[in-house]
């Protein structure tokens, strides 16, 4: 389970900017803090087993990782993954480009 200080309540703590792809639903907020925090949520919709779902969580987080240094401002950052993001694992990197161009 996610530390409590990263935990959303869809109530009142999900961050209201939402930016949506075809792999993925961004959800973004400005805070506090001089870095920024990133979030992967995969659902059981996406596929049943647990293995599947963290091995793309893995590789969406390594794309992550290599564009992190051209996202300047410090904001929280909630990837919902879709169904779509199954079958498209070498797109991760345009389709997070095209995102964080978006924000900037």
């Amino acid at each position: 389970m996610l530390k409590k200080e990263f935990r959303y309540s869809f109530k009142n703590g999900v961050p209201k900017n939402i930016i949506n792809s075809f792999l993925f639903t961004l959800r973004y907020q400005r805070n506090n803090l001089l870095k920024n925090t990133f979030a992967v949520v995969t659902s059981k919709k996406i596929d049943k087993r647990a293995t599947v779902r963290n091995r793309l969580k893995r590789k969406f987080l390594g794309e992550i990782e290599k564009k992190k240094d051209e996202i300047k401002k410090p904001y929280n950052y909630v990837f919902f993954l879709k169904k779509n993001a199954l079958n498209c694992e070498n797109e991760f990197e345009t389709e997070i480009q095209k995102a964080i161009l978006q924000i900037n």
